[in-house]
């Protein structure tokens, strides 16, 4: 019995600390990494849905004017957010945090698009950046040049 009472401890003890991300986080952080971004928390992970009429209000607006993708093709749909924290990005300068925050979006497990803002203390006020960065002018100026 004691034997026993030893290699559960050593079972307990082994999986204690280990974190296990959903495939959602997973596929996020991966992406995030890709684009050059060190993560280095990750904070949340949620879902949502909004229809058509909620697209002419906040924050649906905000949003969907940084994506360089239609908002009309996930109306009413599941979309995934995943927030993290990163560094290594363009906003990183923009606060005395030297951090950015992102929020990647996700549809069926693919990322769709994200938004990113400074890292801070209070509260933010104003529009979200794309998840590179871009404010709503530059992602407009970028469509109309392709």
């Amino acid at each position: 019995m004691k034997r026993f009472g030893l290699i559960l401890l050593f079972i307990v003890a082994g999986c204690e600390g280990s974190i296990q991300l959903s495939e959602n986080e997973e596929r996020a952080a991966k992406y995030l990494e890709e684009q050059g971004y060190t993560v280095i928390s990750i904070e949340d992970e949620s879902s949502f849905k909004y229809s058509a009429s909620q697209l002419l209000d906040q924050p649906w607006s905000g949003i969907w004017d940084v994506q360089s993708t239609k908002p009309e093709a996930y109306t009413n749909k599941a979309i995934v957010a995943v927030s993290f924290i990163i560094k290594d990005h363009p906003l990183d300068d923009a606060s005395d945090r030297g951090k950015t925050n992102a929020t990647v979006y996700l549809s069926d497990q693919e990322v769709i698009g994200g938004i990113s803002f400074p890292h801070s203390n209070g509260p933010l006020i104003g529009q979200p950046y794309s998840l590179v960065g871009k404010t709503a002018e530059e992602i407009d100026e970028q469509i109309k040049q392709e």
